[in-house]
């Protein structure tokens, strides 16, 4: 079975199953409607299972598709059809059923639609005795864009308007089939940078959905890239260390102290487990999980970091400080593309004597 045969059928079988609800309802009414909606979430995820294996080859991001589109898609369908059914069995339960589709359609709407691109510039403050003047640090993750266009624009406008001092990119650039530079997105996403009047020193790491030749896409612009782990005198009182992907997903890794105020940058913030003497750790890669529950956080984060961890600023021992950004752009591919109380976001730091 082919991913578009996969999605075919998926349809096909949750519409037939749209169709069982008016049955149930007719039949049974209230409890009918109940068994109507239970089976649409249960089927939805069954199906999901099923054609994720058959036709995707057990992707994660595929079932998570089919999770999204059984929540705002087929459910909001059937609790309509079953506060029709019901609308003679009292105003309180039609319009009840009535009232949750439409809140579940309104959250699919906002999640794929507004907060996507709602971006959030987060501005931070540390202190320290290292710096004589204040020094201002912007912390770019995750554009992972297929199609860069005028978001993208936007959050480079921003970042040159914070007149930065040093911006690090966090990797995760495009996420495209094959090499980076024969996709055309390469081309708009390159213009777009050298455009954007951003006049700093800047350092880009490699990013887990980056091709092989993803350094390419920063050639000529001023923009320093890492492919091993490296140490960089940032100025006299600034020291970088920018991480190899592996390294930074690397929960033992070991980094020792550099001179002056030291920052270390990776993808993944997995390496702030390991024995990492620094003052600031700055990496991107788990988008704050793109969807969060409320009172819960991140169901998923695909990084050993705690969930507390992985998004905003954490507090570690001797006086280090994570920061880990939700990024601006989202998983492509099969994933669903939406954000939910997840904000992208554009990180700046400012540190002060």
């Amino acid at each position: 079975m082919t991913p578009n045969h996969g999605f075919l059928a998926y349809f096909a079988l949750m519409s037939a199953l749209l169709l069982v609800g008016p049955l149930l309802g007719a039949w049974r009414k209230v409890q009918g409607a109940w068994a109507a909606t239970g089976g649409v979430l249960c089927g939805g995820v069954l199906f999901g299972v099923w054609i994720h294996q058959a036709a995707f080859g057990g992707d994660p991001f595929a079932m998570l598709a089919f999770v999204a589109l059984t929540l705002f898609t087929f459910l909001p369908v059937s609790l309509l059809l079953c506060g029709f059914q019901l609308r003679d069995e009292g105003l309180a339960v039609g319009m009840g059923f009535a009232g949750a589709a439409i809140l579940m359609a309104m959250i699919g709407l906002y999640s794929s639609v507004l907060e996507p691109r709602w971006i959030e510039t987060t501005t931070l403050t540390v202190k320290t005795s290292k710096v004589t003047a204040r020094f201002r640090v912007v912390l770019l993750a995750d554009i992972q864009c297929d199609t860069p266009g005028s978001y993208e624009q936007d959050v480079f406008a921003r970042i040159a308007d914070a007149k930065p001092d040093l911006v690090l990119l966090a990797g995760d650039y495009l996420q495209v089939p094959g090499l980076a530079m024969a996709h055309p997105a390469s081309g708009v996403l390159r213009k777009l940078m050298s455009e954007s009047g951003i006049r700093a020193a800047a350092y880009a790491v490699r990013g887990n959905v980056d091709a092989a030749d993803w350094a390419g896409l920063f050639t000529g612009l001023g923009i320093t890239t890492v492919e091993r782990t490296t140490p960089f005198a940032v100025s006299s009182q600034i020291t970088l260390t920018a991480l190899s992907l592996e390294d930074s997903a690397d929960v033992q890794l070991e980094v020792p102290q550099r001179p002056g105020f030291h920052i270390v940058l990776g993808h993944k913030p997995d390496f702030a487990l390991g024995r990492v003497n620094a003052d600031l750790l700055l990496a991107g890669h788990t988008h704050g999980g793109q969807v969060q529950i409320p009172l819960f956080g991140p169901p998923i984060t695909f990084s050993a970091i705690p969930r507390a961890w992985a998004e905003g600023a954490t507090r570690l021992d001797a006086g280090r400080t994570l920061v880990v950004s939700r990024g601006i752009g989202m998983e492509r591919g099969y994933a669903p593309r939406l954000r939910f109380l997840a904000r992208p976001q554009l990180v700046v730091i400012d540190l002060v004597p």
